[in-house]
């Protein structure tokens, strides 16, 4: 069974204006989900949109994990002992031990007995092309017949189009898996996260949970090791993350004088109700100051190397 999924960001405004080429925006996050199907169509019942705004929670490792893992528990895995996640490099979305973590957590506790193994497969950049990347061309082709965009609701609706869409602390919970990797496994990570292509997740007989790393896409040469801490395993649950995420100052001042420059002043009077989201991102009244600072967290000590306009690509 494989699965394949790519994060895209999408700003808000989005407007016809030049200045918006050289200010900060808000952005709302689609993490779009497509699950293989072997006639290769895409339909709502096989491509899932889980999306989240920036001023919800952060787009990080745990965000996408919990995402999968959310796919994952609501799949029928009847007559499927091996599910493949397929995603590119980007080591603070997708190659780190948060995302490996939640595979060897569903692995042991929410996947049925005839599951027995969970690969990560991560292509060569710029020799692979996912289903999802289809999607994102039709979400696109919407977005940009559209004069303005204000509000999450509006590319809610576009998505709807073409996936089932789920949001973020609502349809699903955002759960800190990198927090509870950091505290589980072994330090440092016994299986190499940077040199290997290939992650298999394996389920013993005793219900252990064993990790092996390969360069290679088809040959299996490692052996599978342990890679807990002492008296630790995978059976223990993520944290709930709290919604909210505290935005930058600069961000909001950006925002700000794009929208009295395209609305002009007094647009936050405006009764428009796709502003309503602006607003209280400007206001912050809801926001909360999270537990990782923004300019000093990285996840895994890694430099996430994906641009902002570009799209972390995850294939389940």
């Amino acid at each position: 069974m494989k699965w394949r999924c790519r994060i895209e960001n999408l700003v808000i405004p989005r407007v016809q204006d030049q200045q918006a080429y050289y200010s900060r925006q808000f952005y709302t996050y689609n993490f779009t989900l497509v699950e293989n199907k072997p006639n290769g169509k895409l339909t709502k019942e096989n491509v899932t949109s889980y999306t989240w705004t920036e001023g919800s929670y952060r787009k990080d490792s745990s965000a996408c994990a919990s995402a999968v893992f959310d796919a994952l528990k609501k799949s029928d895995m009847s007559g499927i002992d091996t599910v493949r996640l397929c995603s590119d490099g980007c080591g603070g979305q997708n190659k780190n031990t948060g995302l490996i973590y939640m595979a060897g957590h569903w692995l042991r506790n929410y996947a049925p007995n005839n599951v027995k193994k969970v690969e990560l497969v991560f292509p060569v950049r710029g020799h692979s092309f996912l289903p999802s990347d289809r999607v994102f061309g039709f979400i696109e082709l919407d977005v940009k017949n559209k004069q303005s965009i204000y509000s999450p609701s509006e590319y809610h609706d576009i998505f709807a189009k073409h996936a089932t869409v789920r949001k973020a602390g609502t349809d699903w919970p955002v759960l800190d898996f990198k927090k509870v990797a950091d505290s589980v496994l072994k330090k440092p990570f016994p299986v190499g996260i940077q040199e290997n292509k290939r992650f298999c997740i394996h389920k013993t007989a005793q219900n252990a949970i064993k990790v092996s790393g390969e360069v290679s896409y088809r040959n299996v040469i490692n052996t599978p090791v342990l890679v807990t801490k002492a008296k630790k395993s995978f059976r223990a649950d993520p944290s709930v993350v709290d919604k909210g995420h505290l935005l930058t100052e600069a961000k909001k001042k950006d925002v700000r004088s794009l929208m009295t420059a395209h609305c002009e002043e007094g647009w936050t009077d405006n009764n428009d109700e796709r502003f309503n989201y602006m607003k209280e991102m400007i206001q912050g009244e809801h926001q909360r100051q999270h537990q990782h600072d923004d300019d000093q967290h990285d996840d895994e000590g890694e430099v996430c190397d994906c641009l902002d306009e570009d799209g972390a690509t995850l294939t389940v």
